[in-house]
């Protein structure tokens, strides 16, 4: 029996929740039938803090928030967007992080020749810039195949995400911080000049992880763990 296993969390609030289950569901059916080595998907309704998807496989996740056209544009409007893709940037970092918009373009010309395209054109811009990954796609059904493939992607490429980082000498003690930083799973560049920013020492970072809880993010705790063990 297949004992490869990508995790894929479906927030309880996303629409389509029982549709993209069983999706997956049918695709593990196939693969079983297959007697492949590829990973079979355990999927869960859980109530995610951000985004609506979280793939898992080893220690490798990312993080999708996934919008239909006409809720993409509405959700501009009200900073749901700014305030969910920020979220998504501050738990998983930006090169983990997916916005999916969903829908049929053509047919959303209302909303294009309503001054919204130039907006519509900047946000995604924007999220680019920040190394947040931007997929548009037709359909629901596309929508879950790219989620299939990004899934498949971390299963082959199941390596952490970190900052590549040549050990310095002993007495380069800037660099030695982001050496040591830059050991933590999913540490990107960005993120290891942002703690070196707000903490003073690595130790004082180190210090801070005793504080995270079951509530915070699951790398937060990934973190802890390593840091301070287990039952610390």
């Amino acid at each position: 029996m297949n004992e490869l296993k990508i995790k894929i969390d479906i927030d309880t609030r996303e629409r389509k929740k029982y549709e993209f289950r069983n999706y997956f569901l049918a695709k593990n059916n196939a693969q079983i039938k297959k007697k492949t080595n590829t990973p079979i998907y355990e999927v869960n309704l859980t109530a995610l803090p951000v985004g609506d998807f979280v793939i898992t496989y080893n220690e490798k996740q990312i993080v999708i928030e996934r919008k239909e056209i006409t809720d993409f544009f509405s959700s501009l409007f009200d900073n749901r967007l700014q305030i969910q893709t920020q979220n998504m940037i501050n738990d998983f970092g930006a090169e983990n992080s997916y916005l999916i918009i969903e829908g049929d373009f053509a047919r959303a010309r209302y909303w294009i020749k309503n001054s919204n395209f130039p907006l519509y054109m900047g946000t995604i811009i924007h999220y680019q810039k920040k190394g947040m990954k931007v997929l548009t796609v037709s359909s629901i059904a596309n929508t879950k195949y790219t989620i299939h493939l990004l899934a498949q992607t971390l299963y082959k490429d199941p390596s952490p995400a970190r900052i590549r980082v040549k050990k310095p000498a002993i007495d380069e003690v800037e660099k030695y911080r982001k050496y040591l930083l830059a050991g933590l799973p999913q540490l990107g560049e960005k993120r290891v000049k942002e703690i070196m920013q707000k903490y003073n020492t690595v130790g004082e970072f180190f210090e801070s992880l005793k504080d995270i809880s079951i509530t915070d993010s699951k790398l937060y705790q990934t973190w802890k763990k390593i840091v301070w063990g287990l039952d610390k």
